[in-house]
């Protein structure tokens, strides 16, 4: 079966797992001289990045379906952060039941190879009438918008990632639709802790210190060297941007290609990042939740691939429709 992953995704998983063996050992070692509290919390961010790798392998691993299950299971608990920190969850409780209903419908038509282009609209006109149907006018356009909002960032968006299946196989090269997936969420991950590391180390100046404070110009610069650099690497490999690439512009080779998207992959998941910390900060929040040890919750995870994951989607559309 085409959606089961091939030898170079088992190959690219295997490494990633190694990459991931290999931080841990070092970051064990650098915590042994850190403030007790510190490397607690960081301990315990390592022990959630080997859960959510396994989790991704394991999804990976069943094909299409796997990937589908993943993906809905942190959709809904993103959305249900959302509504519990911005007060959707007790405002409007049966558009909140309309929002899971929708994801779980947008989940299965991409898993059975189907997609609803019309599902957005249906959405809002749904969203729209039931609020008024109500009777409750108060905060109509705040709670319709919210709930459209939410919807679009934590699911419709997200859901991309799904949509590499739905992709002509000429796309893939060898390594399948779960390879362009795989890409997608190394390169998406590799960003933000490129950013987060970088801006650390040498970060001085702030970008939207109002908004979240800890991102630095020279966070930003870094992730984006990092990402294209790996996007000139994993591209080739991961997906069809090799020899069998179809015709590019002139002067453009499947190499600068795959730097140039991921350069835009970084840019995108940087303003993923300060747009789910804008919501935050409404809320007068710090995380999500504390469902992932060291790490928030969901939305403080997913935060970069409501942005990454459209536009990786429709770089490789446009790269199979040339």
């Amino acid at each position: 079966m085409p959606d089961l992953p091939t030898p170079r995704v088992i190959a690219t998983v295997a490494a990633m797992l190694g990459g991931l063996a290999l931080g841990s050992v070092m970051r064990l070692v650098a915590l042994r001289s850190a403030e007790p509290d510190v490397a607690a919390r960081r301990r315990a961010s390592l022990k959630t990045w080997w859960l959510l790798a396994l989790l991704l392998t394991l999804a990976i691993g069943f094909g299409r379906i796997g990937v589908a299950l993943l993906l809905l299971f942190a959709c809904v608990l993103a959305f249900r952060e959302y509504a519990r920190i911005t007060g959707l969850d007790r405002s409007d409780r049966p558009g909140t039941a309309v929002v899971y209903g929708g994801t779980v419908v947008h989940v299965a038509q991409l898993a059975s190879g189907c997609d609803f282009g019309w599902l957005p609209v249906a959405m809002l006109l749904i969203l729209g009438a039931l609020k008024a149907a109500s009777g409750k006018t108060q905060n109509y356009l705040r709670t319709v918008a919210g709930l459209f909002w939410g919807w679009t960032v934590f699911a419709y968006a997200p859901l991309h990632a799904l949509r590499l299946y739905l992709l002509p196989e000429r796309v893939f090269g060898v390594a399948g639709p779960s390879g362009a997936l795989l890409c997608l969420l190394i390169l998406t991950v590799s960003n933000d802790i490129g950013q987060a590391l970088i801006g650390r180390r040498i970060g001085r100046r702030r970008i939207a210190p109002t908004v979240s404070p800890r991102k630095t110009w020279e966070g930003f610069l870094g992730g984006i060297v990092v990402t294209a650099l790996l996007g000139l690497v994993l591209l080739p490999i991961l997906t069809a941007l090799g020899p069998t690439t179809p015709p590019l512009p002139s002067g453009i080779t499947p190499s600068l290609l795959g730097a140039l998207l991921g350069s835009l992959l970084a840019v995108s998941g940087f303003f993923g990042d300060i747009n789910v910390s804008a919501i935050k900060r409404e809320a007068g929040v710090k995380d999500g939740s504390r469902l992932l040890p060291g790490q928030g919750g969901v939305i403080d995870r997913i935060d970069s691939l409501p942005f990454t994951a459209p536009v990786f989607y429709y770089s490789l559309r446009w790269l199979g429709e040339r």
